[in-house]
């Protein structure tokens, strides 16, 4: 049997025709994101009866937790093999070290953004309150929430086989990526959630393997 663990997906989705919607037969059906190799970073919370968050999990801290890890082994190598500033031997460890902490520092700065659903404002947006809104409009990321139409589950990375992802499918059949990871149970129950919040069908177009275009 051949291995399509870190395989490239073909992406034959189920055919959105099954949805009997318009807009389904109007929107993207590929990953937006690349997400990576990515364990459940995010879940949805319920805050209030209008009001529900992805929040970051402490599985989120996993990956950025490693590279910082290998930040300071190398910082460390550098150290201990004292090679001058400016010698190639402490140029590429450097690099290396700087590129690990950007990479940890980008991990945990993206999980740690919240994506919030709130019936009283009306809007969904990416961040804070105070950076998302002037005056009690959106000057952020994000959009009414009269405006989503359904919510997409599908299968989701460019380069791996085993990822999913969320997105909101607008009227005008554009999409907003919200969350993707490994644990496809978890987004499922997620997607169902958010969507009875918003009441607005959920779209599952993961790949079983039985059904394909």
């Amino acid at each position: 049997m051949q291995n399509t663990l870190f395989t490239r997906p073909n992406f034959s989705f189920l055919d959105p025709k099954k949805f009997n919607d318009p807009i389904a037969l109007k929107t993207s059906w590929r990953p937006q994101s690349n997400n990576g190799v990515k364990m459940r970073n995010m879940r949805l919370r319920t805050v209030s009866e209008n009001r529900v968050e992805f929040e970051m999990t402490l599985l989120a801290l996993v990956g950025p937790t490693l590279f910082m890890l290998v930040t300071i082994a190398l910082v460390a190598g550098m150290l201990t093999i004292g090679a001058p500033i400016g010698s190639l031997p402490f140029n590429i460890l450097a690099f290396l070290a700087l590129a690990c902490f950007t990479a940890g520092a980008a991990m945990i700065r993206n999980d740690l953004v919240p994506r919030q659903f709130d019936k009283d404002k009306g809007y969904f947006w990416l961040g804070d309150v105070d950076t998302a809104f002037e005056d009690g409009k959106l000057t952020g990321d994000g959009c009414h929430l009269q405006d989503i139409h359904a919510v997409q589950l599908i299968q989701g990375s460019l380069r791996y086989d085993f990822n999913y992802e969320v997105n909101l499918v607008l009227k005008n059949g554009r999409r907003i990526n919200l969350i993707g990871h490994m644990n496809r149970a978890a987004l499922y129950e997620d997607s169902q959630e958010l969507a009875r919040f918003l009441r607005v069908p959920m779209w599952d177009a993961t790949i079983t393997g039985r059904e394909r275009i």
